[in-house]
């Protein structure tokens, strides 16, 4: 019977696009990735007739806060609770039932 090398740190995710992210990292900067150029493709052809100062400011005050909570929750991990996506499951789950917390 053939053996295989198992390796025995399972305590990170497997690197899968190039090496140095994970599918779920590259999801989440995907879907950064749509929201900016949706924001900045609003921006360049104006369909509310508004100055483009003004819809510039507002597109940005909107992308800016979304692409920094997305690459947050792909690529912050804190030390004692795990990656950041899973805690704010986590914290979602315990408010809404009232159970335990894990």
């Amino acid at each position: 019977m053939p053996q295989y090398n198992v390796p025995q740190e399972f305590d990170s995710e497997e690197k899968v696009i190039g090496g140095s992210l994970s599918l779920r990292q590259f999801v989440y900067l995907v879907i950064i990735a749509v929201i900016d150029l949706g924001g900045l493709l609003f921006v360049l052809f104006n369909p509310v007739g508004i100055s483009f100062s003004v819809l510039l400011t507002i597109t940005l005050s909107v992308i800016i806060p979304v692409s920094v909570i997305g690459l947050a929750l792909a690529f912050f991990e804190h030390p004692e609770y795990g990656r950041l996506d899973k805690l704010l499951v986590s914290y979602i789950r315990y408010k809404r039932n009232g159970k335990y917390y894990r």
